[in-house]
């Protein structure tokens, strides 16, 4: 029973009853299959009958673990009742986070900026539709060299930070990621096109119809 009741503290103490559900709870499944186990085991070795006296050969060394085996099935009850209102409540604080939360306005938007978001949308690179981008810093270039095999060359860019919602076909609500942008200077001091570079945070998660 220790797992178990190791296994609930933790989900007590999870900030996130969703996913700790998930996890935590396999956890929790396993080790409430193994006392239940563990009670039969000790049940068929050492029989108590209805007057709760010893149905078969009395062995006294036994008496403890009779005794502590025929609290488990009443625990686990308890352990099960538990879990499921931590998970429940969980559930209502996520879903009222969710339905709170809203895009985070941007900092450079309309004229120029506005291209610089569309790239972004089109330069997502993951699984999913970029709905919108909101760019949180001003270009900042930037030059580093490379090693290429033969030598070095020198990489001139520059990055953009921005958050950008994202839909998956299979997800009912968009999440949000905190995502560097770049673009490589050509040869000719222009600007190529917009490429995702870094993640540096993120995936919160919000309705769709909190976007706008």
């Amino acid at each position: 029973m220790r797992e178990v009741e190791s296994d609930l503290e933790r989900l007590r103490k999870s900030k996130d009853q969703r996913h700790a559900r998930k996890n935590i709870g396999k956890s929790l499944d396993a080790n409430v299959a193994k006392a239940e186990l563990h009670a039969s085991v000790i049940d068929m070795l050492f029989p108590v009958g209805p007057d709760g006296k010893p149905a078969g050969p009395d062995v006294p060394a036994a008496a403890p673990f009779v005794a502590e085996a025929a609290k488990i099935p009443s625990r686990l009850v308890e352990v099960r009742r538990a879990a499921g209102e931590i998970v429940e409540a969980g559930a209502v604080a996520e879903e009222a986070r969710i339905a709170a939360a809203r895009f985070p306005a941007p900092a450079h938007t309309g004229g120029k900026w506005a291209a610089t978001e569309q790239g972004i949308l089109k330069a997502y690179p993951f699984p999913g539709r970029a709905l919108r981008a909101s760019i949180e810093t001003g270009w900042v270039k930037q030059t580093e060299w490379r090693s290429n095999g033969s030598g070095v060359s020198r990489v001139t860019f520059r990055y953009v930070w921005a958050h950008v919602a994202v839909k998956k076909p299979d997800a009912p609500n968009v999440r949000v990621f905190y995502t560097s942008f770049r673009q490589l200077e050509g040869p000719d001091g222009g600007w190529g096109p917009v490429e995702m570079w870094g993640v540096g945070g993120g995936g919160c998660e919000m309705l769709e119809s909190n976007l706008n």
